[in-house]
């Protein structure tokens, strides 16, 4: 038996639960999570499956994303970061600007970045 979880429970995501529980045989849908969980998204859910059955799933997802911070935290402790060109295609000199703190003199948005490489019209 394959166990699925479903993140975002609107219009498609409902579409898509229900077909998992209703139409696929060996598949069970034990978890759902939205961001904007009302009453009758929860009753929805809660008549799909047994909100129990989530409680590893959930564990096991939650173990996996503190490992994850930790290992970028012990990288790159807190008020550092990654040497710019190990992560960009601009050098450090263009990227400045951008990693000063909001709001200084000279700081500009990410958004102000140039394009460059495919995304460039030429």
């Amino acid at each position: 038996m394959i166990k699925l979880g479903l993140v975002g429970a609107g219009r498609i995501g409902r579409l898509h639960a229900e077909n998992i529980v209703y139409g696929i045989r060996g598949a069970e849908l034990v978890t759902v999570a939205d961001t904007l969980l009302n009453e009758e998204m929860e009753q929805w859910a809660y008549s799909l499956g047994d909100p129990r059955k989530a409680k590893r799933p959930i564990a096991a997802i939650l173990k996996y994303l503190t490992l994850t911070v930790d290992h970028i935290l012990a990288a790159f402790p807190p008020g550092t970061v990654p040497p710019v060109e190990k992560v960009t295609l601009r050098t450090e000199k263009e990227m400045e600007p951008f990693l000063k703190e909001p709001g200084s003199p000279g700081w500009k948005s990410v958004y102000e970045l140039p394009y460059i490489g495919v995304f460039h019209k030429l």
